[in-house]
Order: C-alpha cells, then sequence, then structure tokens
C-alpha cells in the first residue's frame, strides 16, 4: 500500500522539477536569440556566462539538496546503531546479572569487569 505522503511529495518534486526546467528552458532560449542578433563580441561572452550559470546554479542547489538528505540518512543509520548496541548492552548484562549474581550480593563493578575481559563467558566452565 503506498504512502500518502510520498504520493504527494513525489508529485511535487515532479510538479517542480517540471516548472524548473520550463522556466530554464525559457531563459535559456531567450539567451540564445540574443546571441544570435548580438553583433558585439563582449555581448555574446557575457550572454554565454550567465547562460552557463543559469545551468550551474540548479546544479549545485540539487546537489547541495542531494548531500543533505545522505547526511540525514547517515545520521539516523548511526543513531539506530548506536540505540541498538546501547539496547544490547543493557540486555546482556541484565543476563549476566541475573545469571550470576543475586540482587543482594550484585556488584556493578564485578559485572562490569566479567562483561568486559569475557570471563562471563567462561565463568561457569571454570566452576565446573
Amino acid at each position: 500500500m503506498n504512502n500518502p505522503l510520498s504520493i504527494s511529495f513525489s508529485e511535487h518534486r515532479k510538479n517542480n522539477s517540471s516548472d524548473i526546467e520550463m522556466r530554464m528552458g525559457e531563459k535559456l532560449q531567450s539567451k540564445t536569440q540574443q546571441t544570435k542578433t548580438a553583433r558585439n563580441a563582449g555581448v555574446v561572452k557575457a550572454l554565454r556566462s550567465k547562460m552557463k550559470q543559469d545551468v550551474s546554479h540548479p546544479l549545485k542547489r540539487v546537489k547541495l539538496i542531494k548531500d543533505r538528505l545522505k547526511g540525514r540518512n547517515s545520521k539516523k543509520r548511526w543513531r539506530s546503531l548506536w540505540l541498538y548496541k546501547r539496547r544490547f548492552s543493557e540486555e546482556y548484562k541484565e543476563t549476566i546479572q541475573r545469571k550470576y549474581f543475586t540482587e543482594e550480593n550484585s556488584n556493578e563493578k564485578t559485572l562490569y569487569l566479567l562483561i568486559r575481559t569475557g570471563e562471563s563467558e567462561t565463568f561457569l566452565q571454570k566452576a565446573i
């Protein structure tokens, strides 16, 4: 099932891009006609320079937006990875605490050392 927000964004993007293409095409066509009628080399160079700017400006803007979107996605991935790692660590700590300690003799420092050194995995084997 399609998300109505993504459809509206997609339609919005298509409408804006076609509008931008149409305006840019009109500007470029107008400047092209001006270069055909211009007799001075300086005027032709100035018109070509403006045409180049008209083309490069939207491209720079698109690249900037694309980079921002990539940055956002990257931040989301890192944040979700960090949250997953944190949740996993907490669950592992609780599991080790339930496995080897009772409520009365639970010691945070000992628990931390067991997990950090990996002794929590071999602790029972040594006891047996």
